[in-house]
């Protein structure tokens, strides 16, 4: 008999971002953005929570009916705050998959999240995540965009924030035109185990030199899948790329 799988996503929301203070409740059309994200995450599991430690975050979803965990000031990122609201969680013991959606992607990929958890029928994969092809040469060069190395099977070899791989003996104009770049779309899957583990690791230097967590788990020996999909996504980093979603709403 094939194993039922628990998910429940937690979705990390930090009301001082540097700089966008206050996005998780700009309004989309009619509804503040972490609802849209809630909505959403609720395509994929009925099981969704809300991480934060602030109190206007808190009420906002209250609002909405949504679930919400408070959590520390003090957490150094969104994987910290999710596994601080996951420890809060009374029926954890039965959960076996953690999806973490970040609470900027207010148009993130249903479909691509439910393949995600799909992937884990196999104990070789540890985190899932997302990846898109790069179409443009800019965002080859783009440090905000990260860039991920495959192996043959679709697991991650390493992240960057630069343009990899180097194509050698070839222009920079015409790279695209010569190999698949695959830039990353920072939502994950992890197995409980595995998820509750990763703030007791120590940092690496390749982490610190990218400012990329994600570094740190492959440092440490753990398999990330990668899964390609060509649905759309945007991060709401900045109050500018809110134009982006004009077609959304």
């Amino acid at each position: 008999m094939k194993k039922i799988l628990h998910a429940i996503a937690i979705i990390p929301a930090r009301y001082n971002a540097k700089r966008f203070p206050g996005k998780p409740l700009v309004h989309i059309g009619k509804k503040p953005m972490i609802q849209h994200v809630y909505e959403r995450a609720k395509k994929i599991t009925p099981h969704v929570y809300v991480a934060t430690d602030d109190i206007r975050i808190q009420q906002a979803v209250e609002n909405f009916k949504g679930k919400v965990i408070m959590t520390s000031p003090t957490c150094k990122n969104g994987t910290e705050r999710c596994i601080e609201a996951l420890n809060k969680i009374e029926n954890r013991k039965n959960i076996n998959i953690v999806l973490n959606i970040q609470g900027d992607e207010p148009i993130f990929p249903v479909s691509a999240c439910r393949q995600m958890l799909s992937c884990f029928t196999t104990k070789k994969i540890d985190i899932a995540t997302l990846a898109s092809t790069i179409n443009t040469h800019e965002e080859i060069f783009d440090p905000d965009t990260v860039k991920i190395v495959l192996n043959e099977k679709n697991f991650a070899q390493y992240f960057s924030r630069s343009p990899i791989p180097y194509i050698a003996n070839i222009p920079q104009k015409e790279w695209l035109k010569n190999h698949n770049f695959y830039k990353h779309i920072g939502l994950y899957a992890f197995q409980k185990h595995i998820f509750t583990k990763l703030t007791h690791l120590a940092p690496t230097p390749l982490e610190k030199a990218e400012s990329l967590e994600q570094n740190r788990w492959l440092s440490h020996g753990y398999a990330i899948k990668l899964i390609h999909t060509h649905e759309k996504s945007i991060s709401i980093d900045t109050p500018q790329d809110l134009t982006k979603l004009n077609n959304f709403v």
